[in-house]
C-alpha cells in the first residue's frame, strides 16, 4: 500500500478504474478524510494526471455544503493523490429504495442547489448519476461527487476530444450524446433523467447499448409519467428537453418548482415505504373509467377499445370454480347492459344525470343500503383478488392480474370510509390530465362519470379460498353509485349551503366541521360527484394552508386550533399522516423559537460556552438536535465563533498568548472547522516556533556556531525562521549579516594578494550562500588575479646610455649615445629555458634595426644586454625597443638618441614612463 506523508491510511472504501479511495487520517489535523489515489497504470498517462490534477483545482473552488470539500493534492513516488472531505454514508444508488418520495425530492433540490451554485461558476459537472451522490449519514444532505470530467463550460478544447462524448449514457443530455461543447444546462438534463428515475424507478431511456441509448437521448420524445404522477409531468418535460433553450436556464428554477408542489404535491404520489418506483408495476390505468356499450366491445381488437371516445371499461374480477360458467355468463349480461343504461345516460344533458342514476337503481329494484354485499352458493364469482380483461388478448378468462380499485365505491361504505379512502381523488384523477389541475376552481354544476362495474376494497374484500362473488354481487355498488341522490334540488341546496358556510370560516373557524360534513354527506350520496370531492380536497389543502400561515406567523395558539379543527374535520388517513406532519412542525417550532429566544439573551450576556449548564452553545446545539439545518442556530454558531477569535485577536495584541490560545480553544469547541480560528491557531504555533528558534540562534552565534554544524548552526536556525514567516526583518537581517562577514573576509585575502585563501574563503561562503551575486563577482575576481601571476610578464624595462648595475625605478628617455646602447629588464612567471626576441625600431612609424633572441635560464630575474651599431652609430632621433614571447608583446620602451662623441652631458630630466 502506498505511503503519503502527512495520512495513515485506515481501510479501502472503493475502487475504480481510474483510482482508488481510501479511509484515511490527516495528522496534522487528525481528522478524517477520503484520500483518492490515482491508479498505478494511469500515473504515467499524461492525460489521466491533468484530469486528476484538474479535478482538485476545480472542487477546491467549489466550496459549497452540497460538494465535497477538497483539502490537499499532491504528488508522491510518482502517484497523485487528492485529500477531501469524507462523508459517512451510502450512495443514492444503493440508498434510494429505502427513501420515502418526500426524502427523495429533497435530494434532488440539494444537487439542484449544488449545480447551480458550480454553474455560476462557470464549471460542468458532466456525470451526474445516483452513484456520484451521497447522502450524508449525520444529516441527511445530499452531496455532489467527482467532478472528474468536469470543466469550465467555456473551454472547448483540451481535456475532452471535439466531437466525443464523455459521461454516463443513461444520464447524457442529448448535445452531450452528439459529443458537443455543452454548459451547466446539460447537467440540468441530466438532474431531470434523476428525477424521472427518482419518481418511477426507470431511466427515461434504455437500449442494448450506450449508443442506442444515445439516440434515444437525442431522438426520442420526452416519456410520460403515470396518470398518478402526473403531477410532476411539466417539470420532466422541461427538463429533458432536447434545445437547451427550452430548459430550466439554472438548476435553482427546478429546485423551486419541486419545492412549490411541497407537500401538496406528495399525497397523490406517496407509496409504501420501502417498495421500489417501477413504471412496469404503475398500472395503466389508476381508477376505474366510464363503460362503454357492450355492443361496440371487441374481444380480439382491444386498440379498438382504446381509442374509443369513452374510457376503457374496467377489467371484471372472475374466480373459476367447478360449474361456474353460467355465473360468468349471467355476469357478463348484466355488465353489458349496466354499459348500455351508461350508454344512454351519458347522452343525457348533465343535469339530469344523477336523477337517471337514481332511476335506473330503483329499476333494478335494488336498494343501496339494503342491498347483499354477498351471496351464498358455491358459484360465487368475480372475486377481488382476480381479474379479466376483456380487451386483452387471447382468452380473457385467463388474464389474471390485480384490479384496478376505487376505494370507497361501496354503497355499503359508511361516510367516514368514503372519506378515508379518498374517493374525490379517485374521481378527479379521472379527468384527462391537464384538463384540471388541483389549484383551478371545479364547475359549479355536477358532472358524474357512471362506471361499468364496482371494484372491491381491501377492507370488505373476502380473499378465503371459498370465497365467490357471483356477477350480481359486482352489480350492486355500481347501482348504487348510479343512485348517489334522490334529488338535484337538494343536492343544490347542500352546496350553496356548505359555499356559505365556508364563506364565513375566516370569522368562525369552527365552521369547517359542519361544511366537511356537508361535503362528506354529498360524497357518500354519490361518490361519483366530483365538485364535491374535489370541494372537499380543496378544503383539506386551504385548512394546511391556514396551519401553515400561522406557523410562518409564528402564531402557535392560533396554529394548534386551526389543526385541531382539522383534524376533527377530516379523516383521510393520508391527511392525518400529513397532519401529524404539521402538529409536530408547530411543536417543534414553538420550542425553536423558545430555544433560539433564550440563546438570544445568553449571547448578549456573552454567555458564549460558559457557564456549561447555561450557554448559547448548549442551546443552539439543542435547536440543532429538532432542526439539524436551522439557518438561526447555524449562523448562531457561526457568530460564536467569530466572537472568539476577536477575543484571540485582541489578546494576541496585547502579547498575552496564554488567553488568546484559551479563546482558540473555545472557538474550535464550537465549531471544529472555523477558518478564522484555524488560521489564528497557526498564527499561534508559528509564533511559538519562532520564539524558539530565535533563542536558539543567538545561543548558537554565542557559541561560535555561526555556519557549523551543519543543520545546528545560527544561520540554519535564521533561515528556519524565514521558512515559517518570509517577513521576518530580524531572521532576514541575521542571514544579511552573516553573509556580509564572509564577503568582507574574501575581499580582504584578494587583497593581500592571498589568492589561495581568498578561494578557500569564497567557496566555503558559497556553500552557504550559492546565490550570493557578491561573492561569485569576487571569485571572478580572484580567478583573474590568480591568472595575471601567473602569466609571463615583464615588470621593468630600462634603456641607458651607459653600463647598467641595477634598474632604476625611473630610467632617463633622451640619452647620449655614440655607438651603444644598454638595456636592462626584470621578468618573473616564465618557463626555463623560454625564449624572448628583441626588436630594435628607429623613427615613427619605425624601421626595424636589429633583432635579437635571448635565452633565459630561470622563472624569474634580471636580464642585462646590449645593442650596437658598429658601422655609423646611432643618429639622433627617436627609437623603440620592444620585447616579445611566442607573438606576443611582453613590454616596449621609447626614448630618443642624441649624437655626442664627445664626453657625454649630465642626464636631462626624466621624461614620462613609457608604456609597459
Amino acid at each position: 500500500m502506498i505511503e503519503i506523508p502527512g495520512y495513515k491510511i485506515v481501510r479501502l472504501l472503493g475502487k475504480g478504474g481510474m483510482a482508488e479511495v481510501y479511509l484515511a487520517i490527516q495528522q496534522c489535523f487528525e481528522r478524517e478524510v477520503a484520500l483518492k489515489i490515482l491508479s498505478q497504470s494511469h500515473a504515467a498517462d499524461q492525460d489521466f494526471s491533468e484530469r486528476f490534477l484538474r479535478e482538485a483545482k476545480i472542487v477546491s473552488r467549489l466550496v459549497h455544503p452540497n460538494i465535497v470539500t477538497v483539502y490537499d493534492v499532491g504528488v508522491v513516488a510518482g502517484r497523485h493523490f487528492l485529500s477531501m472531505e469524507y462523508i459517512p454514508g451510502q450512495d443514492l444508488k444503493t440508498a434510494r429504495r429505502q427513501l420515502s418520495l418526500e426524502q427523495r425530492l429533497a435530494v434532488l433540490k440539494d444537487i439542484a442547489q449544488a449545480l447551480s451554485f458550480a454553474g455560476k461558476k462557470g464549471y460542468v459537472h458532466r456525470d451526474v448519476k445516483p452513484e456520484n451522490i451521497i447522502l450524508h449519514e449525520d444529516d441527511g444532505r445530499a452531496v455532489l461527487l467527482d467532478f472528474g470530467i468536469a470543466r469550465p463550460s467555456d473551454l472547448h478544447q483540451g481535456m475532452t476530444l471535439t466531437g466525443m462524448a464523455v459521461g454516463t449514457p443513461y444520464y447524457m443530455s442529448p448535445e452531450q450524446a452528439r459529443g458537443e461543447p455543452v454548459d451547466p444546462r446539460s447537467d440540468i438534463y441530466s438532474l431531470g433523467v434523476l428525477l424521472y428515475l427518482m419518481l418511477t424507478g426507470q431511466v427515461p431511456y434504455d437500449g442494448d447499448s450506450a449508443v442506442a441509448v444515445g439516440v434515444k437521448h437525442v431522438s426520442a420524445p420526452v416519456p410520460q409519467l403515470p396518470p398518478n404522477l402526473q403531477l410532476f409531468q411539466p417539470l420532466i418535460a422541461k427538463a429533458l428537453a432536447k434545445n437547451p433553450a427550452h430548459r430550466y436556464q439554472d438548476a435553482a428554477a427546478l429546485a423551486a418548482d419541486l419545492e412549490r408542489i411541497g407537500s401538496r404535491g406528495l399525497d397523490p404520489v406517496e407509496l409504501p415505504e420501502a417498495s421500489p418506483l417501477s413504471i412496469s408495476a404503475i398500472p395503466a390505468a389508476e381508477v376505474p373509467a366510464a363503460a362503454i356499450p357492450a355492443t361496440e366491445i371487441s374481444a380480439t381488437d382491444p386498440q379498438s377499445q382504446r381509442s374509443h371516445a369513452a374510457p376503457a371499461q374496467p377489467p371484471v374480477v372472475v374466480q373459476r370454480s367447478g360449474g361456474g360458467s353460467w355465473a360468468w355468463l349471467l355476469g357478463l349480461a348484466i355488465a353489458a347492459g349496466i354499459g348500455f343504461g351508461v350508454y344512454f345516460q351519458q347522452q343525457l344533458p348533465v343535469e339530469q344525470r344523477l336523477g337517471a342514476g337514481a332511476a335506473a337503481a330503483a329499476q333494478s329494484g335494488v336498494d343501496p343500503r339494503t342491498a347483499p354485499a354477498e351471496q351464498s352458493g358455491p358459484d360465487r364469482v368475480l372475486a377481488p383478488d382476480k381479474v379479466v380483461d376483456p380487451a386483452g388478448p387471447g382468452n380473457a378468462l385467463a388474464a389474471n392480474q390485480p384490479a384496478p380499485q376505487l376505494p370507497g365505491a361501496s354503497a355499503a361504505s359508511s361516510a367516514l370510509e368514503v372519506e378515508q379512502a379518498r374517493p374525490e381523488q379517485a374521481l378527479v384523477d379521472q379527468i384527462s390530465p391537464g384538463q384540471f389541475s388541483p389549484d383551478q376552481a371545479w364547475p359549479d354544476q355536477a358532472v358524474a362519470a357512471p362506471m361499468a362495474a364496482a371494484a372491491v376494497t381491501p377492507e370488505t374484500a373476502d380473499t378465503s379460498s371459498n370465497a365467490e362473488a357471483t356477477a350480481v354481487d359486482s352489480i350492486g355498488p355500481a347501482l348504487t353509485q348510479l343512485n348517489g341522490q334522490s334529488s338535484l334540488a337538494l343536492r343544490a341546496e347542500q352546496l350553496q349551503q356548505a359555499r356559505q358556510l365556508q364563506a364565513r370560516l375566516e370569522q368562525e373557524p369552527e365552521l369547517l366541521l359542519e361544511v366537511a360534513a356537508i361535503y362528506r354527506e354529498l360524497i357518500t350520496s354519490n361518490p361519483l360527484d366530483i365538485e364535491a370531492a374535489q370541494a372537499l380536497q380543496a378544503l383539506r389543502g386551504a385548512s394546511v394552508d391556514t396551519i401553515e400561515g400561522f406557523l410562518a406567523q409564528r402564531d402557535y395558539a392560533a396554529a394548534r386550533q386551526a389543526a385541531a379543527l382539522a383534524r376533527a374535520a377530516f379523516t383521510a388517513d393520508v391527511y392525518k399522516s400529513r397532519l401529524q406532519k404539521l402538529e409536530q412542525s408547530i411543536a417543534d417550532e414553538e420550542v425553536i423559537h423558545g430555544l433560539l429566544d433564550t440563546a438570544a439573551g445568553l449571547m448578549q450576556q456573552n454567555y458564549l460556552t460558559l457557564p456549561e449548564d447555561n450557554n448559547a452553545w448548549r442551546v443552539y446545539r439543542q435547536v440543532l438536535a429538532i432542526d439539524p439545518q436551522r439557518p438561526e442556530a447555524l449562523q448562531g454558531l457561526a457568530q460564536i465563533s467569530r466572537r472568539y477569535a476577536a477575543i484571540a485577536r485582541r489578546h494576541l495584541a496585547e502579547a498575552n498568548p496564554a488567553e488568546a490560545q484559551v479563546a482558540i480553544d473555545r472557538g474550535l469547541l464550537v465549531r471544529a472547522e472555523d477558518p478564522d480560528l484555524l488560521d489564528l491557531q497557526a498564527r499561534m504555533q508559528q509564533s511559538a516556533a519562532i520564539d524558539l528558534l530565535r533563542a536558539r540562534a543567538l545561543q548558537q552565534a554565542s557559541n561560535g556556531q555561526l555556519l557549523t554544524p551543519p543543520g545546528g548552526s545560527s544561520l540554519d536556525s535564521w533561515r528556519q525562521i524565514l521558512q515559517l514567516d518570509s517577513g521576518h526583518e530580524e531572521a532576514a537581517r541575521q542571514v544579511q549579516s552573516i553573509e556580509d562577514r564572509l564577503i568582507s573576509q574574501v575581499e580582504q585575502s584578494i587583497q593581500a594578494g592571498q589568492w589561495d585563501d581568498a578561494r578557500g574563503h569564497i567557496a566555503r561562503a558559497l556553500v552557504h550562500f550559492p546565490d550570493s551575486i557578491k561573492l561569485q563577482e569576487l571569485k571572478l575576481l580572484n580567478e583573474r588575479a590568480v591568472a595575471d601571476a601567473e602569466r609571463p610578464r615583464i615588470t621593468r624595462l630600462q634603456v641607458s646610455a651607459h653600463a647598467i648595475d641595477e634598474l632604476a625605478e625611473v630610467a632617463p628617455t633622451q640619452l647620449p649615445v655614440e655607438d651603444m646602447i644598454f638595456v636592462g629588464f626584470a621578468y618573473q612567471g616564465f618557463k626555463p629555458q623560454a625564449e624572448l626576441e628583441v626588436r630594435l625600431f628607429e623613427g615613427r612609424p619605425g624601421i626595424e634595426l636589429e633583432r635579437r633572441y635571448l635565452q633565459l635560464d630561470a622563472a624569474e630575474g634580471v636580464r642585462l644586454f646590449s645593442l650596437q651599431n658598429s658601422l655609423h652609430g646611432f643618429a639622433s632621433g627617436a627609437y623603440r625597443l620592444e620585447i616579445w614571447l611566442e607573438q606576443r608583446l611582453l613590454s616596449s620602451r621609447d626614448f630618443e638618441i642624441q649624437y655626442a662623441p664627445g664626453p657625454p652631458p649630465g642626464n636631462s630630466p626624466a621624461s614620462p614612463a613609457a608604456s609597459q
